[in-house]
């Protein structure tokens, strides 16, 4: 059982390596023999958990001790990786270490912790006496601490994102301001202009969005949750079903000279104004590039706890970073035009900036789209993604999505499972914001029959982008592959009320069906897809439902008709294999998905654990199949 977070006068090993010897630092004193931490003679209320990290940490003094080893240490059970920020987080309130330069505690951003305070170790139990005739100042309250700082916050990370798009430097100047209520998990919502502008202030919404969820310590729910609403949204409703504490609403409204940004937090427990702002263009001889940078330095020294937005120190010409941004306009979109779009405004982005992290991150995401959403050969298209990422990380080794892209590569292309967990475990570190790295992970447990921590990171994913019909659809993932067909079947049905023109989940529930050998159901949803997804992604299921529940005359013309769309574009070999297999012919089966181990189809991570190959887990050659994609342990 996990450590609970009890006072820490209850008795409880560190696991450090102590001396049972006091430590002394500044005005602090820990008793490592009764777990108690003193500021002077008084001593402070500190929960067990963080209490044992800090000792760990004054014990390791000496190194940067890294998120990774300490995870392992005090959450080996946890996949949350946001509980170390957060303990941290308590440990800066309890030792009064709001404020850049730190005192006591180190953060290098994504790599780990160091405690730099000068320490002595003593064994007079005397504890130090308070200054003298200087009363002792109570230490502020984070949310005495997040009143002052959590308004500039937000105000700087507008700024830095209309300077970064090239609306000019804002100076900003409060309207009105209410005392500020706890805000852990909050939500950007569209940033309304004019119709000319609508896709400029979807750019910068993104931005806004993407730098946020960049502060440690911040949960922010993804753009494409948040896109879903808009100004004149209930916020009560919104906050609800987002499951954030405040909503960002901001308005974009442009002169022929200027820019000016209204923006309210309002509360999405009543609705209430709890800080409001505007900004308008400053005059100043700086750069926009070294005023961000230095904006951002400034806010993080004034953040409070484990806040730090991570300081990137490079300068973008700014058509570079509207080329960028016109990429992922286009990216999110997730059509092959669109797809293709993007491609070709992150290239003419790197023509300009051939060092742009982003731009290169941008290109890696896209061409690791291809084969899904263009019909493109795998083969054809994840070497240039891979690149892409390889490149973003030469010039930026803490590029959390880089990491995640090489993560995905490692994992469908190269069927290297250990590596691909790294990327996407590395990737999560850096960016505990990440939906879409916690949804790669928890795939890729479940291609290797892992369920439980399947379900518990589909389930994260889900609660940072609340309202994606991907990760909607994903959750019944984890019963499908785990056998549990019944409960599959009635999570896609719910989510399909819900969702009624998501076409992938209908799809999922067809395969659900054929799990409970209800063929006639599955063929009902697979027919309701070939619209949409077309005859080379449903085609082959469809085939293998509809011989299988003896419509073996349908099947066979549906196959010629799927074997003569192979010579005019790619088809999934693994598909054929699907197709195949309904209709009694293995031999084929295992030739296709040779074909899929050749043309390095994606479709091959659910070999192991999708009902349809379960007769053949214990042939031979599907075996050796398994093996070469390092599953064989998977099979049944």
């Amino acid at each position: 059982m996990e450590d609970s977070d009890q006072p820490a006068a209850v008795s409880a090993s560190t696991g450090a390596e102590d001396s049972g010897k006091l430590l002394r630092f500044a005005d602090f004193t820990l008793d490592q023999s009764t777990r108690r931490l003193y500021r002077h003679a008084e001593a402070q209320k500190i929960q067990n958990k963080p209490l044992r990290l800090l000792i760990y940490l004054v014990n390791h003094r000496t190194r940067l001790v890294r998120r990774d080893e300490l995870l392992q240490k005090f959450w080996p059970r946890s996949s949350n990786d946001e509980s170390l920020t957060r303990c941290v987080s308590t440990l800066r309130k309890v030792l009064g270490d709001l404020d850049e330069p730190y005192r006591f505690i180190e953060t290098r951003w994504g790599e780990g912790y160091r405690f730099i305070a000068p320490v002595r170790e003593t064994d007079d139990p005397e504890p130090l006496p308070p200054p003298i005739d200087v009363p002792l100042e109570p230490m502020a309250s984070g949310k005495e601490r997040q009143n002052r700082v959590s308004s500039l916050l937000l105000v700087s990370i507008a700024a830095l994102v209309l300077a970064t798009a090239g609306l000019g430097w804002l100076m900003f100047r409060p309207i009105e301001s209410t005392p500020l209520a706890s805000v852990n998990r909050l939500a950007v919502l569209p940033i309304e202009a004019a119709e000319s502008d609508r896709v400029a202030a979807d750019e910068l919404t993104q931005e806004l969005t993407r730098t946020l969820s960049r502060v440690e310590g911040v949960t922010v729910v993804a753009y494409g949750s948040a896109s879903q609403f808009g100004a004149g949204s209930d916020p009560k409703e919104a906050g609800k079903r987002l499951g954030v504490d405040a909503l960002l609403i901001s308005e974009l409204i442009r002169s022929n000279t200027s820019a000016l940004l209204r923006s309210e937090l309002v509360s999405a427990r009543d609705a209430s104004l709890l800080w409001s702002f505007a900004g308008e263009p400053g005059d100043t001889g700086d750069s926009g590039d070294a005023q961000m940078r230095q904006l951002a330095r400034a806010v993080s020294g004034r953040l409070w706890a484990s806040l730090q937005l991570r300081d990137r120190t490079e300068s973008v010409n700014p058509e570079a970073r509207r080329l960028y941004l016109r990429g992922r306009y286009y990216w999110n979109q997730r059509s092959s035009v669109a797809i293709r779009t993007a491609i070709e405004a992150f290239d003419d982005a790197l023509e300009l900036e051939p060092d742009y992290v982003d731009a290169l991150v941008g290109l890696a995401d896209s061409w690791l789209l291809l084969p899904l959403y263009a019909a493109m050969p795998p083969g054809k298209a994840i070497p240039t993604a891979r690149k892409a990422a390889e490149r973003a990380l030469a010039i930026d080794p803490a590029e959390a999505r880089a990491h995640a892209v090489l993560g995905v590569i490692s994992m469908q292309y190269d069927w290297d499972w250990d590596r691909a967990e790294s990327h996407l475990r590395r990737a999560l570190t850096l960016n505990l914001n990440d939906a879409t790295s916690e949804q790669w992970l928890g795939e890729m447990h479940c291609y290797r029959g892992q369920f439980e921590l399947c379900r518990k990171r589909l389930a994260a994913a889900a609660s940072l982008d609340p309202l994606s019909p991907v990760l909607r659809m994903l959750q019944g993932s984890p019963d499908l592959y785990a056998g549990n067909f019944e409960r599959a079947v009635a999570l896609y049905e719910a989510a399909l009320a819900e969702l009624p023109d998501f076409s992938f989940l209908q799809l999922s529930l067809g395969h659900a069906y054929v799990g409970l050998r209800d063929y006639d159901s599955a063929v009902a949803s697979y027919r309701a897809v070939i619209p949409d997804l077309g005859l080379a992604i449903a085609g082959g299921p469809l085939i293998h439902a509809l011989a299988r529940r003896g419509d073996t005359d349908e099947a066979n013309k549906l196959l010629l008709a799927l074997e003569t769309l192979t010579e005019q574009r790619y088809v999934p070999p693994f598909k054929l294999a699907v197709a195949y297999l309904g209709l009694g012919d293995k031999e084929r089966a295992i030739a296709a998905l040779e074909e899929a181990v050749t043309a390095r189809d994606d479709r091959l991570l659910y070999l192991a654990v999708d009902s349809v190959f379960f007769e053949l887990h214990a042939d031979p050659a599907f075996r050796a199949i398994a093996r070469r994609l390092n599953l064989e342990s998977v099979l049944r």
